[in-house]
């Protein structure tokens, strides 16, 4: 009966720590790029954003992003669209 029990369980998903720079610039179209590192099980991963936008958009910023990626199970699963 315990077999039954623990092959029911959900798999166990950790958190991890995200820590990036973004770039925006643009006039009507824009275009922003980043770079960070996710801290994963003691290990560190790097990661590139970008995309593009259409709309009213002037000028550019910079923002630095510090916060936690949660229910990871693997380090690839922070890939994505967002």
């Amino acid at each position: 009966m315990a077999v039954v029990f623990a092959a029911m369980s959900p798999a166990r998903a950790d958190t991890g720590t995200v820590r990036f720079k973004f770039f925006k610039a643009g006039w009507f179209v824009g275009a922003q790029t980043g770079s960070g590192i996710l801290k994963f099980h003691k290990e560190l991963y790097p990661f590139r954003i970008s995309g593009v936008s259409a709309g009213l958009t002037f000028g550019g910023s910079s923002t630095d992003f510090v916060g936690t990626a949660t229910n990871l199970k693997h380090a690839t699963d922070i890939e994505g669209v967002y």
